[in-house]
């Protein structure tokens, strides 16, 4: 370091910090230089002139080669707060020699004079002290800035203060705003809930406590006949297990307080099925009991082993479970062990409680086997026909099943509980068999198993009874149960549906549906008002859609109903059967705008329903695609209801959905009924039979199946049966398999499901002729021409002097007129009814203008609420009225006689036109080239204005 560049205050700083190093503390100027002993001391520093300070650079190198200079006062060290001023008791002087010398000695550097022994005593006192070693770099060299740079920055920010403006204080710290409430992210709706909090109500009225009535669904089974067999709880085949159920009026939903005991629910849901259609009778136990509810004909079901399903066979079983007469439904509910699992016990938004009869058999009125007619009588064979049909959950059993050590218990089960069931195969002689006797020899349908239980080491063989399929097998045994091995090569015997009055005519039958649908039911009124058809039609498909998840069309289909059209004022405006007609046809009419969409044409000009995708992407058809089958489904019934044929969807295609979608129902003569062409096509296909040349059918093969018919040269006779069944099903229904989702989706609108086991298909099944006449007398009300329409027509005599005049004006009377207008085709004024049709209802379907059937539909629909005729026979009534006539309008007849109005009541079936707007068009005269160019020409114009105005927007005033 070169010590020449040290100004006054560094050297003194130093020469401060040698002196504490040295043990001896630096004086005051007052007390003379400081000396260091042991070191030679240097000539005092002369003076600066002036009596400045003199730098210690000044110096050069003669006091660095120990030139003896004038003496110059003592150096005073820099006072700090570290380092503070040293006592007077003890003196620091320095030896003789100059101060770089001094320096560079106690630095133990190149010009120290003297070596500097290992200890001296400090100058004034008896204490020795270390003497730096001149071989030994200085301690305490890397703190020698120290002192300075603190002083530096206590200056700095001295200085900062006293000069720098203030800044301004911060802003006071708002308070932290409290949190709010958890809000959960959006989700989907679940859709089951979770938790069976989710069946809970509230029900209406001032006293009702929340929450304190629950939606449930009950199940029946029929007894077992053999008490040891499993009782199985059906996940994989839940869907088809519940139809059937469903079928006998066996599965009841009710709303009940959740206080009510079981027992007080098993003896109305007992009371329920004795009072229903099929009269279920029990038998009685032959030991009673005193006390009631161990007499009970019912018994509930709880899970066995949790609901977790067997080891053996993946089966979940259920069993009887006792019962004391004060448990609740609350108690079930709160038993998540044995009967409220979330996963098991939940139907949608309802509480899920299985009951067995508690004694074989049980009877009930079915329909019978016989070579005449249909005959219902009591049958004991409920159980049966059931369990024949569901002996096992899922369509194969797996019994070969590998089961390690982990595996062997059974987790709650007992050994009798792990006893392997035999599948038993359909038993001709009703004898059975024991799986175990040594006349049973091993074949192939019979897998050998081996199972070993912690009750013993012993390995046993068990057979069990199965059937050996594979994928393949499996498609074809699924098929098998919609399609015959051939056509119409045995006689057809349809089931039967059963009320409390079991057939039924046409003479009313809306009202005989709605009184089935609510046998032993208490439904309340169904009453919808709205200002106009549309809001109606709104209202109406949102009750359908609660209907279709609730799975229960019970309160749609009541007895007591009323539809009001109301004015702004809340007067009535329409009401009546009428309205409820247009309401179906208008939302019906919807699907039909958008054929396209919903419809695909099949055979002889009829149409079945479309589908978006085939099945092997079915598994993503959008959930919206599927909701508007059903409501489709559901719209189609209810026309049937209403007596409404559906068109232009095929009758033959509902005969199959009414029979359970049996192919079998389409017997010869109802397909030669509405496809002869069809008919005649399969009659050839029979009689040319197998390897024959099949090239006549190659244009029906192409369009509907999509095959050339050089791929159907070899042919055995299973396999020309089997493509007749084929051809069949093809030209009715389409090419995609009944299963199809969007069938499966149709159908649940179409069967109208009520609580009391009601479904359309049981009420067709119950009409006298079965659903073939059911059918036929629905689209009995089809208009296939002028004339269906005008044998229904009743025109009533004018008043007086009113023919006469018309006669001798235009020289036609007011039928002759009605049957040009019906019987004619197009528009006959295409400027004026340009401008008109702006106004029509958007239902209407202009693209079928040219139809010979639209004008005579059109006139229907506006007369009559519905394209279709009544099928009661009921006439359309016509009559020409003067402008005061108070049936033709209230309050504005002048008006609407002066603007032509015609007055359609679809509630009474009534045509009421004005006579003097007729009149007026007669007098007119008409030059032929403008329109209307002639009489007829403006007549018909009018007409057909009129009545396509009237369509959905209710004229009646």
């Amino acid at each position: 370091m070169d010590l020449s560049r040290l100004s006054h205050q560094e050297a003194a700083q130093l020469q401060g910090l040698l002196g504490r190093m040295l043990g001896e503390a630096p004086s005051q100027a007052a007390q003379g230089p400081m000396v260091v002993s042991g070191v030679p001391q240097a000539q005092p520093i002369p003076p600066v002139p002036g009596g400045g300070p003199r730098v210690l650079a000044d110096m050069g190198q003669e006091a660095l080669a120990g030139r003896n200079l004038g003496s110059a006062p003592a150096i005073t060290p820099y006072r700090t707060l570290q380092h503070p001023i040293p006592s007077p008791s003890l003196p620091t002087t320095f030896g003789s020699g100059n101060t770089s010398q001094s320096i560079h000695s106690a630095l133990g550097g190149p010009n120290t004079a003297t070596p500097l022994g290992p200890m001296a005593p400090t100058a004034g006192s008896g204490i020795p002290r270390v003497m730096p070693s001149i071989s030994q770099p200085f301690l305490g060299l890397q703190n020698l800035g120290r002192d300075i740079s603190s002083q530096v920055n206590r200056e700095r920010l001295s200085s900062a203060s006293a000069t720098i403006p203030r800044q301004p204080a911060l802003q006071p710290r708002r308070q932290r705003r409290g949190r709010g409430p958890a809000v959960p992210p959006p989700s989907l709706q679940p859709v089951t809930p979770r938790n069976m909090t989710g069946c809970l109500m509230t029900p209406y009225g001032d006293n009702a406590i929340p929450n304190s009535f629950i939606r449930i669904t009950v199940e029946v089974r029929p007894p077992l006949e053999d008490p040891s067999d499993d009782i199985i709880l059906f996940r994989f085949r839940h869907t088809s297990f519940i139809s059937r159920l469903e079928d006998y009026g066996l599965i009841r939903r009710y709303e009940v307080p959740v206080d009510l005991t079981v027992v007080n629910l098993i003896q109305q849901v007992s009371s329920d099925l004795q009072h229903s259609g099929f009269q279920y009778q029990f038998v009685r136990p032959v030991m009673s009991s005193t006390f009631e509810h161990e007499n009970l004909d019912l018994q509930l079901l709880s899970y066995v082993n949790r609901g977790q399903p067997r080891h053996s066979d993946r089966q979940i079983r259920l069993q009887h479970a006792p019962l004391m007469p004060q448990v609740t439904i609350a108690n079930l509910m709160s038993d998540r062990l044995n009967y409220a699992n979330t996963g098991l016990s939940l139907d949608h938004d309802r509480f899920v409680i299985r009951l067995v009869v508690a004694n074989y058999p049980i009877s009930g009125i079915f329909s019978g086997r016989s070579q005449g007619p249909v005959v219902l009588r009591r049958h004991q064979c409920l159980s049966r026909r059931i369990y024949a049909e569901f002996r096992r959950d899922g369509l194969t059993v797996e019994a070969n099943e590998e089961e390690g050590e982990e595996t062997a218990s059974s987790g709650g089960e007992s050994d009798g509980e792990r006893a392997m069931h035999a599948v038993r195969a359909e038993d001709p002689a009703g004898l059975g068999a024991d799986v175990n006797d040594e006349n049973i020899q091993p074949s192939e349908m019979l897998v050998p198993t081996q199972r070993t239980t912690r009750a013993t080491s012993a390995t046993r063989d068990v057979r069990v009874l199965l059937p050996s399929v594979d994928a393949n097998d499996q498609i074809a045994m699924r098929m098998s149960a919609y399609f015959p091995k051939a056509l119409w090569y045995r006689p057809w015997e349809p089931a039967t549906g059963v009320f409390q009055t079991p057939l039924f005519d046409m003479t009313d039958l809306p009202h005989g549906v709605f009184q089935a649908a609510s046998d032993g039911e208490i439904v309340g009124k169904f009453e919808l008002h709205g200002s106009d058809v549309a809001r109606l039609t709104m209202l109406f498909m949102d009750t359908v859609r609660v209907a279709l998840d609730r799975k229960d069309f019970t309160e749609l289909l009541a007895p007591q109903r009323a539809f009001y059209i109301l004015e702004g004022d809340g007067t009535t405006r329409s009401l009546g059967d009428g309205v409820e007609r247009e309401i179906i046809s208008t939302a019906f009419e919807r699907y039909k705008v958008s054929s396209a969409k919903w419809f695909s044409p099949r055979m002889d000009g009829f149409y079945s329903l479309a589908t978006s995708q085939t099945l092997l992407s079915c598994n993503t058809i959008p959930s919206i695609r599927l909701r508007q089958q059903e409501e489709l489904g559901a719209l189609c019934a209810l026309t049937f209801v209403y007596g409404m044929a559906p068109e232009p969807l095929d009758p033959c295609l509902f005969q199959y959905l009414l029979n359970d979608r049996d192919l079998e129902a389409l017997q010869e003569t109802y397909v030669e009924q509405w496809h002869p062409a069809l008919h005649q096509l399969l009659k050839e296909w029979q009689a040319i039979g197998p390897g024959r040349d099949i090239s006549q059918f190659e244009t029906h093969f192409a369009l509907y199946h999509d095959v050339q018919t050089a791929a159907m040269g070899e042919r055995d006779d299973a396999a020309h049966d089997a493509i007749a069944v084929d051809i069949l099903y093809r030209a009715i229904m389409g090419p995609e398999p009944p299963f199809h989702p969007e069938f499966e989706a149709f159908c649940a609108g179409f069967y109208l499901p009520c609580r009391n086991g009601f479904t359309l298909r049981k009420f067709a099944n119950a009409f006298e002729g079965g659903s073939e006449a059911f059918i036929d007398i629905v689209y009995s009300s089809r208009i296939a021409s002028s004339s269906t329409l005008q044998d229904r027509l009743t025109i009533l005599p004018p008043f007086h002097g009113f023919t006469d005049e018309l006669s001798a004006l235009c020289g036609y009377e007011i039928s002759d007129i009605l049957t040009h207008f019906l019987s004619g085709i197009g528009v006959p004024c295409p400027e004026r009814f340009e401008v008109a049709k702006a106004h029509f209802n958007p239902i209407v379907d202009l693209r079928n203008l040219a139809s010979p059937t639209f004008r005579p539909r059109a006139f229907c629909w506006a007369a009559t609420g519905s394209p279709t005729l009544d099928t009661n026979g009921s006439k359309i009534k016509i009559s020409v009225v003067t402008d005061d006539d108070v049936n033709y309008a209230q309050g504005n007849q002048d008006w609407m006689a002066r603007e032509g109005k015609i007055s359609f009541r679809t509630c009474f079936r009534q045509v009421r036109m004005p006579a003097s707007y007729i009149i007026q068009l007669a007098t007119a005269v008409y030059d032929g080239t403008t329109e209307p160019r002639d009489f007829m020409s403006a007549i018909e114009d009018w007409l057909l204005t009129e009545t396509l105005n009237a369509i959905g927007g209710h004229s009646f005033m």
